[in-house]
């Protein structure tokens, strides 16, 4: 049998999430997580009941110290370098693991008939005992303590000598560990997303400093950098290679548009997203390097557009829920901890895992019953001095303000989440989430609608609306169902539309603007925006998309942000904004239904012209796309619809359906 190591749930989480979150540098200075961080527990018991037919020896090993008790609480047996004879028979095996120095304890057992996995139980010696969790170590000698990602030798593209030192480039941004050969003494090393930044020792993000003569020849901690400067202590000559991590992926979807323009965006927003999907869904992999809640979110439908890696998302929501008593936001961010609570029913949405959902519905529910806990009278939910709203990189958004407009519509969102995650998890509590959601919809109304202005103002200031507009609230009232037919027809003309309403400049709020515009009809719109925003990015050079562009700044004014000369990230995960717009809104594939059995795709003909796509979808299928001149093909691996115009056609699993376009409508004949 195929035995995996097991563990206690969320235990590889934390101790993954704090490992990789030690490794955040600024320049040669330790940056630690600004928020609360969760130590693993040192002591487990892992229990099995099963009965043997004949009998067999046991495999065993162990991430620390341990003991064996068979088939009564006290009878401790000794195994023999790890195996363990049984007879056959109705047996109880505990296996107690205690795990010293910031390990977690884990164990795999394996025999003929027995092997460790989901099945197994286990407790922290607190009264109760919960299903085991295991992640896929399923090799003896891989302790999942140890996990980390496997590496590719990457070798320069060029290699220049200047004025003091050796400029090398990787020719597009890498995340890598610095591997040099010959050369003596100390060596320097300035770290650059961009070539300035790479050559200004002064200002640079990362540095880091060898000493040859000591036998350092790889440096510890992979970077983010596509150049690299290197000054020598002693001339010699030196040889370099990068070792770049990589998260292997089994599917990557493709998509390939006789507008090229499309085809380059999608291509570099596939990359960029690869570099961010690492133990989990980083923000971005030069600065931050941490895992933040409202990047995730993101991520995880960036994911079921390009890998529909689960295995990464669900380790992803895992460790940012934490463990134990909240006491404060994830991320120290009211909106981030809101976000959290929608992508938990989105996991679901796109997989069916209701044993996921049934897992984590206590913390799920402590998360809910914690935000709930800091809202007033009325039900708005206030965010204490010390926590930070943060909306969007917009200085005016969160700035005197009482009670925002945001969180409120957020806080709707979460609890409409949460009343259908409780119906799936039959849990009664489901008609509490829906009565206060309701509740909470009318007191926005009451105080954020503006009939005049056509929108949701931004805030309360002592007590009344302060009148202003943003595209930010109004955008999350339609993606959240807050808003109705009558207020959407209003923000799309007078505010989303409007070009006095201040613009949204970043990648992570233009992810929501573009999909609000295509929810109210602006696909086309959203193309063309998509286009000159990306494209603007990939005329300077980018070989990923960066945290923010401003089509305004010139030269190397484009690389700073928070004060510094580099802070920008040149490679950010919500960079891969196009992949989600294009996959789910101008090729129009989505669940059906609750769980993904059915897909329904609705391309938008009229906007992509003639293309080739592949994506995802659940438990490993995919669906191939292919439009050329009047003629839509379309394969997959499982059943669902498309859409087109009036016209619903069926798609059979593995049947390949060809479909005749009506020219003028874009429908079917």
């Amino acid at each position: 049998m195929k035995a995996e190591w097991i563990w206690y749930p969320g235990e590889f989480e934390i101790r993954t999430l704090n490992r990789v979150q030690a490794r955040r540098f600024f320049r040669e200075i330790p940056q630690p997580p600004i928020w609360q961080s969760f130590g693993v527990s040192p002591s487990v018991k892992f229990s099995k009941i099963f009965t043997l037919e004949k009998e067999e020896v046991l495999d065993i090993r162990a991430s620390g110290l341990y003991s064996l008790e068979l088939d009564r609480p006290g009878n401790f047996v000794r195994d023999e370098n790890g195996r363990l004879e049984l007879s056959p028979g109705l047996h109880t095996l505990t296996v107690h693991v205690f795990c010293d120095g910031g390990k977690f304890p884990a164990v795999r057992v394996c025999g003929e008939s027995l092997a460790s996995g989901k099945d197994w139980d286990c407790t922290l010696l607190d009264g109760e005992y919960v299903p085991a969790d295991c992640g896929g170590f399923s090799e003896a000698e891989r302790d999942p303590n140890d996990y980390a990602l496997p590496v590719v030798r990457r070798d320069p593209v060029r290699a220049e000598r200047k004025d003091g030192h050796i400029l090398y480039d990787l020719g597009e941004e890498c995340f890598a560990f610095c591997v040099f050969e010959g050369g003596r003494g100390k060596l320097r090393l300035c770290y650059g997303e961009s070539e300035e930044e790479a050559e200004d020792p002064e200002a640079c993000e990362q540095l880091d400093v060898l000493d040859l003569s000591r036998g350092e020849r790889r440096t510890a901690v992979a970077k983010a950098f596509r150049y690299l400067a290197v000054t020598q202590e002693e001339e010699g000559e030196l040889g370099f290679h990068a070792e770049c991590e990589v998260r292997p992926q089994p599917f990557c979807a493709r998509f390939s548009s006789s507008e090229e323009r499309d085809t380059r965006i999608f291509e570099t927003a596939l990359r960029t997203f690869a570099l961010n999907t690492r133990e989990f869904f980083l923000d971005g992999i030069k600065r931050d390097r941490w895992v933040w809640s409202g990047d995730a979110t993101q991520s995880y439908l960036i994911n079921k557009y390009s890998f529909f890696d689960l295995e990464t998302e669900r380790r992803t929501i895992v460790a940012l829920a934490g463990k134990g008593e909240i006491r404060r936001h994830f991320n120290t961010i009211t909106d981030y901890t809101l976000f959290w609570l929608i992508s938990f029913y989105d996991y679901y949405r796109y997989t069916g895992d209701l044993e996921f959902l049934g897992r984590w519905q206590r913390r799920f529910t402590q998360v809910l019953d914690f935000c709930l806990s800091r809202t007033d009278e009325n039900g708005l939910l206030i965010s204490p001095r010390g926590e930070w709203v943060f909306i969007d990189w917009n200085d005016a958004l969160t700035k005197d303000s009482e009670c925002y407009a945001f969180l409120q519509i957020l806080l709707y969102g979460a609890l409409k989440a949460a009343k259908r995650v409780y119906a799936l998890l039959k849990d009664e509590r489901a008609a509490a989430c829906e009565a206060r959601a309701e509740a909470l919809k009318e007191q926005i109304f009451r105080l954020f609608w503006c009939e005049e202005k056509g929108g949701f103002t931004h805030s309360l200031l002592e007590g009344k609306s302060d009148g202003r507009i943003f595209r930010q609230i109004n955008v999350m009232a339609v993606l959240t169902g807050l808003a109705g037919e009558h207020e959407k027809e209003q923000i799309l003309h007078r505010v989303l539309l409007n070009e006095t309403v201040p613009p949204i400049t970043t990648s992570y709020m233009r992810f929501y603007e573009f999909a609000a515009l295509c929810e109210l009809g602006q696909k086309a719109l959203v193309a063309e925006e998509m286009r000159s925003y990306f494209c603007g990015m990939l005329s300077l050079g980018a070989t990923t998309f960066w945290e923010q562009y401003d089509p305004t700044r010139h030269g190397a004014e484009h690389y700073a942000m928070y004060g510094r000369k580099y802070g920008k990230s040149l490679c950010h995960a919500w960079g891969a904004t196009q992949i989600y717009i294009l996959g789910r809104y101008l090729v129009g594939l989505r669940p059906e239904e609750d769980g993904y059995d059915r897909f329904r795709l609705e391309p938008a003909l009229e906007v992509l012209g003639d293309f080739s796509a592949k994506f995802p979808l659940k438990e490993g299928g995919w669906i191939e796309i292919d439009r050329k001149g009047q003629t839509l093909r379309v394969l997959a691996t499982r059943d669902g619809s498309v859409l087109l115009g009036d016209t619903i056609t069926e798609i059979q699993a593995g049947r390949e359906t060809v479909l005749a376009l009506d020219q003028k409508k874009g429908g079917k004949k």
